[in-house]
């Protein structure tokens, strides 16, 4: 056992019986011709579920296997064989792990590497989650003042105004306290999540070989049960350029008229018309001579504002006091994106793994996931099988292909330490 090849064979999801790891299977029975009989093979099987609280009790359980075997064969040349989701479960048993050093090589077959990342919805993304939790807030304010005034048995205006106003106040900074606390006690968490699940190479001198076929099923599923983070991400930013497009719109005329004094003179020409047709066609009963002085009095701190000030960014003011109203029409998207973002839910967690799923938010939270073809870190050797038309899954042919065994064989001899 001293000078002996030993090679741990990790199955993937659903597959504690894979014929794979059986003894006499083709992959086994080649690998034992060609390293020798003394090669020791030891499968370990862990629960399969496809989940990533299951995936990762199993890296826990496989980090106390693989030591078992280096003390048993100290001598021994270590090599893991992984399969599917067996290769994210070997990834991450060789992180931070004090034995990693003793694996000579890896070899992951048809594995869709898990990668996590922060969200990102656009540019303008954190200014429109602002304006969304400052309107959330004034609304709340807003609900908390009607509800206590009506409690209270507010029947007059006058000092309940006040008391409204300051009840409005209240709520509205507590409102604003408690989402900021809860949403940054989220990411925090969201971002510790990710990093349990994310996966990437292991470090030197351990090697690693990647073997993949062609229009891989499970690769496959896993890209079409992604495929909806793009529309969500599309959504998000739709409602980005919803909330933003009036300030920058007023911002590029305001640079405009910044040096033109008669460039400031039509903006407030333009801001007093606007005024004046919502004056006269919302108010029709109002007296002529209130609308007229009340439009003369605006004609006349437009025009005071327009030449004594280029600073005045007078449609960058308008434009952020309409931005509620771009940002109530834009929220008419977060049922669609919160449609979009459950869907996936029945795929990507078991029961046992629902609560994971409500407390990380994977596919609506500040986290994106995906699937990747090779993990991070370094340079790995891949080799892609070519497309045929053989009957079985493709996800299962890197086991069973001659070809692919073959490839196996040749780099673990290629690559045998000394």
């Amino acid at each position: 056992m001293q000078n002996s090849t030993v090679i741990t064979l990790v199955h993937g999801t659903w597959a504690q019986n894979a014929p794979w790891i059986q003894e006499s299977s083709p992959l086994r029975t080649a690998l034992q011709r060609a390293l020798g009989k003394d090669t020791v093979f030891r499968p370990f099987l862990w629960s399969g579920e496809n989940s990533f609280a299951g995936r990762l009790a199993a890296a826990e359980d496989l980090r106390k296997f693989l030591q078992e075997g280096i003390e048993q064969s100290p001598g021994g040349r270590q090599v893991i064989i992984a399969h599917s989701h067996g290769g994210n479960v070997t990834m991450k048993a060789l992180e931070n792990c004090e034995y990693a050093q003793n694996i000579d090589a890896v070899v992951c077959l048809a594995t869709p590497f898990i990668m996590t990342r922060l969200r990102q919805f656009g540019e303008h993304s954190m200014l429109v989650i602002v304006l969304a939790k400052w309107l959330t807030c004034v609304l709340l304010g807003i609900a908390v003042s009607m509800m206590m005034t009506n409690v209270l048995g507010a029947d007059k205006v006058g000092y309940w105004g006040v008391i409204a106003l300051a009840l409005m106040l209240l709520g509205g900074l507590g409102s604003w306290w408690t989402i900021s606390r809860v949403g940054r006690a989220w990411l925090q968490h969201a971002k510790e999540w990710a990093a349990q699940v994310n996966v990437s190479s292991p470090a030197p001198p351990t090697r690693m070989f990647v073997i993949r076929a062609a229009a891989d099923e499970a690769t496959e599923g896993l890209s079409w049960i992604h495929f909806h983070s793009i529309p969500v991400l599309i959504g998000w930013r739709l409602l980005s350029w919803i909330a933003i497009a009036p300030l920058s719109i007023a911002l590029k005329i305001d640079n405009w008229a910044y040096s033109r004094l008669y460039g400031r003179l039509l903006v407030g020409g333009g801001v007093w018309s606007t005024v004046a047709c919502y004056i006269n066609y919302g108010y029709p009963d109002a007296p002529p001579e209130k609308r007229t002085f009340l439009l003369l009095y605006i004609a006349v701190l437009l025009t005071i504002g327009s030449v004594c000030s280029k600073e005045l960014g007078l449609l960058r003011l308008v434009a952020f006091l309409a931005t509620p109203v771009f940002v109530i029409l834009g929220l008419v998207f977060v049922m669609l994106l919160l449609c979009l973002s459950l869907v996936v839910v029945p795929f990507n967690t078991s029961i046992r793994g629902l609560w994971t799923f409500v407390k990380t938010a994977i596919w609506l939270g500040p986290i994106d996931i995906s699937a990747e073809t090779v993990p991070p870190g370094r340079t790995i050797q891949t080799r892609q099988m070519t497309a045929d038309t053989k009957e079985g899954l493709r996800h299962s042919r890197p086991y069973l292909d001659p070809e692919s065994i073959q490839w196996i064989v040749e780099w673990l001899q290629y690559h045998d330490k000394d």
